[in-house]
């Protein structure tokens, strides 16, 4: 479906409010970088086994975390779930990609070791519902991983009060997200929703990105400078 010059999935119309056009696939391949930036190179945080049997990727987007990942597991079933099959047709022998709705009863035979969900902010309409099912297709001592960001705008200096538009931008996201049923901006919430769902264990982890340049770091450069690409290509969707 093309609305306002824009490619959007047709499975499931509707469901995700993101476009699925290569502009679109640019940005999300953008922010993986910018994740594996925060996590010094790392694909996961959790302290996983060498022996990992299966694993599922949920929204995975592109593939692209799926597909690093089958590489660094070459052992290990990676599965990745989205509802826009835009994935790449190269992808390692271990990885398979379907087309499905996670917010739809799982019918999966065997559990995962693993389950991975990464920015699934104003894509989820009942995130009890969603952590109950990854709990319960989680073998026992196995890991669910949820990174997302906050839409909360913070600063290290008095300047934040004068970005006025910034932090109405942000309010109408929020806003408007809660309207149609799937917010966006709750990430502060995950833990008590984990907790919730059954889930033990739960640790939480998190990380500042800026958006300002010039940084004093090398590291910080790269990341600023990938977070300011990714924030324009955002705006563009407006």
């Amino acid at each position: 479906m093309v609305q306002n010059g824009r490619q959007y999935h047709a499975f499931k119309e509707g469901s995700y409010n993101l476009p699925n056009d290569e502009e679109e696939q640019a940005r999300l391949n953008l922010h993986h970088h910018i994740h594996r930036m925060k996590l010094d190179g790392a694909l996961y945080r959790s302290p996983l086994p060498a022996d990992i049997e299966r694993v599922l990727d949920l929204g995975t987007g592109t593939g692209i975390w799926a597909i690093e990942m089958a590489d660094q597991f070459p052992k290990t079933v990676v599965v990745g779930n989205d509802l826009s099959p835009i994935h790449s047709n190269w992808v390692p022998p271990n990885l398979r990609f379907e087309v499905d709705d996670f917010e739809e009863p799982w019918i999966y035979s065997k559990p995962f070791t693993f389950i991975h969900a990464r920015d699934l902010q104003g894509s989820v309409s009942d995130y009890g519902r969603l952590l109950q099912q990854a709990l319960a297709h989680l073998v026992p001592g196995g890991w669910f991983e949820f990174a997302d960001a906050d839409l909360l705008i913070c600063g290290d200096d008095d300047t934040l009060q004068d970005a006025r538009h910034l932090h109405e931008t942000s309010q109408v996201v929020r806003e408007a997200s809660a309207r149609v049923g799937k917010v966006m901006g709750s990430a502060k919430q995950h833990r008590q929703r984990l907790i919730d769902a059954g889930f033990v264990n739960v640790q939480e982890e998190t990380y500042r990105v800026s958006e300002s340049l010039p940084a004093y770091v090398l590291f910080r450069k790269a990341l600023n400078t990938c977070t300011g690409e990714m924030a324009e290509r955002s705006k563009a969707l407006e």
